[in-house]
């Protein structure tokens, strides 16, 4: 089955996502949050509709969001403003991995890809994707601007050749609680339980490392955990609030 539309189809810089955030959780409306970040963009993105659809990107991303991942952004939401920007990105992924299957397709496809052979052309890629997706009108655009808004974030780089990509030497690290949450993030992306040891090492997660082990996923309230054999099966219990610790 063809998935669903794309969506993810501008370049987003990081500071872009960073006041989405930030005025989404002012704000707290949909409508008032569009005029903002159209008024806020016109010294960025030249052209009415392009700023049109960028605002419908970012307003996915951290406002209008299904029921079921409301608590997870507005906890985000809570934290954003205080944390440092290697964690607010944390974030940003988190809730762009819920907001857009492509984009979830596009970053597990890569740091699969990257696991491998530590590199991945874009070519190499959009076939993967294509696969998947079909070989849509937009597809092609679309991707390209996913990665290079992986680069404006500074989580893939441009090889020697023109269209490969690598990561950076070293991964973010990330604190216990803000890793709990992006594992809770993609849990929700893909649900409804994972084996612990795929949702621990999700490709997706490429840019990111955390000294999250099996006993934190089992002491933590956001999951519960059942032995199936040797594995363990993963699903979301509840959700906890509260500013993560640095």
């Amino acid at each position: 089955m063809t998935p669903d539309r794309i969506g993810f189809d501008r370049t987003l810089r990081f500071p872009w996502l960073d006041q989405a955030a930030l005025l989404a959780g002012e704000l707290r409306d949909e409508e008032a949050l569009r005029v903002a970040l159209l008024e806020w963009l016109a010294g960025h993105v030249k052209g009415s509709e392009s700023r049109r659809r960028t605002v419908d990107v970012l307003t996915r991303l951290w406002w209008r969001v299904p029921k079921a991942h409301i608590p997870l952004r507005d906890e985000a939401l809570g934290w954003i403003a205080g944390l440092p920007a290697r964690e607010r990105l944390a974030l940003h992924w988190g809730m762009a991995l819920l907001a857009y299957p492509f984009f979830q397709d596009v970053v597990g496809t890569a740091g699969r890809l990257m696991r491998l052979q530590g590199t991945f052309k874009l070519a190499q890629l959009e076939q993967r994707i294509a696969a998947r997706w079909g070989n849509r009108a937009t597809l092609e655009y679309a991707l390209a601007r996913v990665v290079r808004s992986l680069q404006d974030w500074g989580v893939v780089l441009s090889g020697e050749q023109r269209g490969i990509y690598m990561p950076p030497r070293a991964a973010i690290p990330l604190p216990t609680a803000v890793a709990l949450w992006l594992l809770e993030a993609v849990l929700q992306a893909r649900g409804p339980g994972l084996p612990a040891g795929d949702l621990l090492r999700a490709p997706e997660l490429f840019p990111f490392e955390s000294a999250v082990a099996l006993g934190a996923l089992a002491g933590s309230p956001r999951f519960t955990l059942q032995q199936e054999g040797p594995e363990f099966t993963v699903t979301q219990r509840s959700r906890q609030g509260g500013k993560p610790s640095q």
